[in-house]
């Protein structure tokens, strides 16, 4: 039985995507502090074309404004409500509702990765006709965005590892991929049982593959700064980048919003991090003082829609509940006001 809410790593996700958006994919980190310095912040940003020009850096969100979620936000978002539809994983639902929300004219407007590209090119035309197998060969930290979803509803750990294998492979094959995604979930399991976040982010780590699992055991040694994080890892799409770092943030931060800030201070590809981070954040502090602040869940454009959401995304386990939901259906009632730290 759960000791946290299993909604806990996916609301960390939402807040944490959207929280990043504004400087996703900048790899400049003295540009990334000119824009704070201005902005007065690094949290909910609108994305700006100008931020990133003359440096190193891809702008892809020239539709979306503050408070917008990411592709993986997105992707996140959307394996729940399948989760929630089906009262649990079904992988034919879910490529369905793939195809639907991301193919040209659906529901999701916005820049598309090569993975997600990759799973739109292998399920075309009617679904009868869909390969059995559609994952393609990418390592891209997208490939565990499917994970929060079935921590809120999976308690038992051999459970939810059998569901996180059938999602993984829904869009990724590499042995790698699938091993990290079994580590991710792991983690977060001992995190919502109430297991100190030591002996969690041991777990993840004890289970990635051997050169990912030396590269993060090494970047979780000492306090190193965020510029010698960035230099020594990288900050790139890869999980061998990404899961080292976010390790490595989780270990040094003593809060949610400061492990999401000192991401996305980071640079490159904080929105791909925040769904380890924001996952791993939220699921070892919870809401409110140390845990995801109040304000944050307002600055979510799509707050309505999470907040319904998780009211139908009840745990399967019938020994374990929501017990902080309210609070979250309550804030999303309220007009903005306090919004949380602003850096």
């Amino acid at each position: 039985m759960w000791n946290r809410d299993s909604y806990l790593p996916l609301l960390g996700v939402l807040v944490a995507d959207a929280a990043s958006l504004g400087l996703h994919w900048l790899y400049d980190r003295e540009r990334i502090a000119e824009v704070v310095q201005r902005e007065g912040g690094c949290v909910f940003l609108t994305p700006n074309a100008a931020d990133y020009r003359g440096v190193a850096g891809y702008f892809g969100y020239p539709d979306k404004g503050s408070g917008d979620l990411s592709g993986y936000g997105e992707t996140a978002l959307l394996a729940a409500e399948v989760v929630a539809t089906e009262s649990g994983w079904n992988s034919a639902a879910y490529r369905q509702a793939f195809v639907r929300y991301f193919s040209a004219g659906g529901r999701y407007q916005g820049y598309i990765d090569q993975p997600t590209r990759a799973l739109l090119t292998a399920l075309q035309g009617p679904a009868e006709d869909w390969p059995p197998e559609s994952g393609c060969d990418d390592e891209q930290t997208p490939a565990l965005a499917t994970i929060p979803a079935l921590c809120a509803c999976y308690s038992d750990l051999s459970e939810l590892k059998l569901r996180v294998k059938a999602a993984t492979a829904v869009t990724h094959r590499l042995p790698e991929v699938q091993q990290a995604g079994q580590a991710l979930a792991h983690g977060l399991n001992l995190l919502l049982r109430g297991a100190p976040l030591e002996q969690a982010l041991q777990a993840v780590n004890d289970s990635l593959p051997g050169e990912w699992q030396a590269r993060a055991r090494s970047a979780c040694e000492g306090r190193p700064g965020l510029n010698e994080l960035a230099e020594q890892w990288g900050t790139g799409c890869g999980l061998h980048e990404s899961l080292p770092l976010s390790l490595a943030l989780i270990k040094r931060a003593d809060s949610y919003s400061r492990a999401i800030t000192d991401n996305i201070l980071l640079g490159g590809d904080s929105c791909g991090r925040a769904l380890l981070v924001g996952a791993l954040a939220a699921a070892h502090w919870g809401m409110g003082e140390k845990g995801i602040p109040v304000g944050w869940l307002l600055r979510l454009n799509e707050h309505l829609r999470i907040a319904r959401l998780l009211s139908r995304l009840a745990p399967l386990d019938k020994c374990s509940r929501y017990r902080g939901i309210d609070q979250v259906l309550h804030a999303t009632r309220r007009e903005p006001g306090h919004e949380g730290p602003s850096a």
